[in-house]
């Protein structure tokens, strides 16, 4: 890890909607803001995609956060829940169990109650993410 001693790291608050939604990113983004305080986790930046799939990673903000990451600049993602980070489960999987600690990225979702660097199923995660594909294949979110 690159991170200089002094440079303070952001906490990464990450946002997104498949359709464009004033209200869906306003309310993400005051839950994200809730946890945050009530865990003392700052500073914060926003990562906003509003009016993206979660069926694949080519989001502007989540390849911004993702260079953010890869540079050390980030010290834990935020996400009111899993299935806003992806709907694919292999891919998720990955960015949350391999990625984010290669990095030293602790990664939080608000809803499901989950923590990365704590013992996790990896069952739990792929039933996650498989519930919330299906609601997208239905039209929600």
């Amino acid at each position: 890890m690159n991170r200089q001693q002094n440079e303070q790291l952001v906490n990464a608050l990450y946002c997104r909607t498949a359709h464009a939604s004033y209200d869906g990113i306003e309310l993400q983004k005051q839950r994200l803001m809730r946890y945050a305080k009530e865990h003392g986790m700052y500073p914060l930046e926003f990562y906003i995609d509003d009016g993206f799939s979660g069926t694949n990673f080519s989001r502007p903000s989540f390849r911004k956060m993702c260079e953010a990451i890869e540079s050390g600049k980030i010290a834990a993602v935020i996400a009111s829940d899993i299935s806003r980070i992806g709907r694919n489960s292999v891919d998720v999987l990955h960015f949350i169990q391999e990625v984010l600690p290669a990095k030293g990225v602790v990664f939080y979702t608000v809803s499901d109650d989950m923590v990365n660097n704590l013992p996790m199923s990896k069952d739990f995660v792929e039933l996650i993410t498989a519930c919330r594909k299906s609601v997208a294949a239905g039209g929600a979110r």
